[in-house]
C-alpha cells in the first residue's frame, strides 16, 4: 500500500510539472505575440546568442541563489547547535530572536 502511495505521488509531481512547463511556455507566446503587435520584433529563438547566453545565466542565478540560501540556513543551524552545546551561553542568550538576527545577517550576500 505504501508504494502504491508513492508511485501517486510521484506521477503527480510529473503532471505538475508538465502543467508548469505548458503553462510557463503559454506565458512566452503571449507575451512574444503582444510585443509584436506592438510594433516590436522578438526572437526568442535557441540560435540567437542572445537567447541563450539569457538561459544560462538565468539557470546559473537559480543555483547561486539556492546556494546562499543553504548557506545562510547551515550557519544559523550551526550557531544554534553551539549554543545548545555549550549550556553557558545558552543560559546568557535564550532568547528567540538570536536565530532571526543570523538569518537577517547571512542573508546579506556581501
Amino acid at each position: 500500500m505504501d508504494s502504491l502511495g508513492n508511485t501517486t505521488a510521484a506521477t503527480g509531481k510529473g503532471f505538475a510539472i508538465g502543467s508548469a512547463s505548458l503553462t510557463a511556455l503559454a506565458l512566452l507566446v503571449s507575451y512574444v505575440n503582444i510585443v509584436n503587435e506592438k510594433g516590436f520584433t522578438m526572437n526568442p529563438s535557441l540560435t540567437n546568442p542572445t537567447v541563450l547566453v539569457g538561459s544560462f545565466i538565468d539557470a546559473m542565478l537559480t543555483f547561486l541563489f539556492s546556494a546562499f540560501t543553504m548557506s545562510a540556513v547551515q550557519v544559523a543551524a550551526e550557531s544554534i547547535v553551539s549554543l545548545k552545546k555549550f549550556q553557558g551561553l545558552w543560559k546568557e542568550r535564550q532568547t528567540p530572536i538570536m536565530p532571526h538576527r543570523s538569518a537577517f545577517h547571512e542573508r546579506r550576500f556581501a
